[in-house]
C-alpha cells in the first residue's frame, strides 16, 4: 500500500480509478523496488490480452526510474517458444 496515498485520502471515487490505480499500485510497487533494492520482479500481464504489453518480452529490462525502452531491448532467443 502507497502511505502517501493512504494519507492524501486518494481513492477511485473522488480521483478517478486511474489515478487512483497508478498511485496506489504502479507508484507503490516503485517505491518498493526503491527502498528494498530489488533486482528483479515478476509480472502477470499477458502479452497476447494486453495490448500496451505486446512489445515486452521474457525479460523487459527497466532503467533507474522504472521506465522500459523497447528500442534498447536486448536481443532474446525465447521466441523459438511462444507458439
Amino acid at each position: 500500500v502507497n502511505g502517501d496515498g493512504v494519507r492524501d485520502n486518494i481513492n477511485p471515487f473522488d480521483h478517478g480509478s486511474n489515478t487512483h490505480t497508478h498511485v496506489m499500485k504502479t507508484v507503490a510497487l516503485r517505491q518498493a523496488l526503491d527502498k528494498y533494492g530489488f533486482d528483479a520482479a515478476f509480472g502477470g500481464a499477458r502479452r497476447d490480452e494486453e495490448k500496451s504489453r505486446a512489445k515486452e518480452r521474457i525479460f523487459s529490462f527497466r532503467n533507474a526510474h522504472h521506465v522500459w525502452d523497447p528500442k534498447n531491448q536486448r536481443p532474446e532467443m525465447w521466441k523459438i517458444f511462444n507458439t
